[in-house]
């Protein structure tokens, strides 16, 4: 057995775990790539199945954080508004355009809001691997199915 064979079945790596609408979704890519010959049949009937919901709650994630960005982004302008306008009490003078983005970077609900697209972003980038495995896996059930029919 090969180096990455043995690395692939250890490592935690393969376990995918995506929060949805407060659902966890949780599956081995390993397992569920697995193909067995005997079943053949059996796995390219589940394969379009497996495939879609892949495809639906990664189009689903794409649309949270489109609106994930839009929040921070909206909340980034209001603080700019805000304190592009104000005095600094320290210095008696405007505000720098280098003060202002570091209090927006200090700003609790804004650090959220960029957390909230750093986890969006990694779960949708994620779910395309999992979707390009899953590409490749019908490949693979295809050309198995065909070399079946032919030694028929």
């Amino acid at each position: 057995m090969g180096k990455l064979k043995r690395l692939i079945r250890k490592s935690k790596v393969m376990d995918i775990s995506i929060d949805y609408n407060g659902e966890k979704i949780n599956f081995n890519l390993h397992q569920e790539l697995r193909v067995n010959e005997d079943i053949i049949n059996e796995q390219l009937k589940d394969q379009p199945t497996h495939y879609g919901f892949l495809l639906m709650l990664r189009a689903r994630l794409i649309s949270k954080l489109a609106q994930a960005k839009k929040d921070k982004s909206e909340r980034h302008s209001e603080l700019w508004q805000e304190y592009r306008e104000e005095t600094n009490p320290i210095t008696g003078r405007a505000y720098t355009k280098e003060d202002i983005l570091a209090i927006i970077d200090n700003d609790e609900e804004y650090t959220e809001l960029y957390d909230t697209v750093i986890k969006l972003s990694e779960e949708v980038d994620i779910l395309d691997a999992a979707v390009n495995s899953f590409e490749q896996r019908s490949y693979l059930l295809q050309t198995l199915s065909a070399n079946t029919r032919k030694q028929v």
